[in-house]
């Protein structure tokens, strides 16, 4: 299990296997998930022309707060396996 240390300024730097393992380099964006007392750090990657056909188009307006949390609970779940 990889291991970091919070600083004075609430900074932790990701440990290098952890980087290698998701890809992850300056620059790059995560986002923080809290779910049940975890903290669930999921990488940010891509860019929004990847999302296109994911989102069914049913002839009425989508609340994207409610799909973006639905997202992000789904995307907890996943990495908690």
């Amino acid at each position: 299990m990889a291991e970091a240390v919070l600083t004075s300024k609430g900074q932790i730097t990701i440990p290098k296997e952890i980087r290698e393992l998701f890809g992850l380099s300056d620059g790059d964006r995560v986002d923080f998930i809290s779910e049940k007392g975890w903290i669930i750090m999921v990488p940010l990657k891509g860019n929004i022309l990847d999302l296109y056909g994911s989102v069914p188009h049913r002839g009425k307006a989508i609340d994207f707060s409610k799909l973006r949390e639905r997202v992000k609970k789904e995307m907890a779940k996943k990495f908690r396996k």
